[in-house]
């Protein structure tokens, strides 16, 4: 990812297996699964799309503090 440009940064004192992914401020996943055989057949794990304005920006503002908190790697 840092090759393609991505920032990347992480805090040692926050942890959270899931993933969110918000597109467009319109509509965001949220899920534990990892892209792997294991995870997706395997270990029933679960996510979600949402499209709700609420729960978007509750996403946006628990995203942007923890990146407001985190250091570049």
């Amino acid at each position: 990812m840092k090759q393609g440009s991505v920032q990347v940064r992480e805090d040692a004192r926050l942890y959270m297996h899931a993933k969110m992914m918000v597109v467009d401020g319109q509509k965001a996943f949220v899920g534990s699964e990892n892209i792997s055989t294991q995870s997706l057949d395997q270990n029933r794990e679960l996510g979600i799309i949402v499209s709700d304005q609420g729960v978007l920006h509750t996403l946006q503002q628990t995203f942007q503090q923890d990146w407001g908190v985190s250091q570049g790697v």
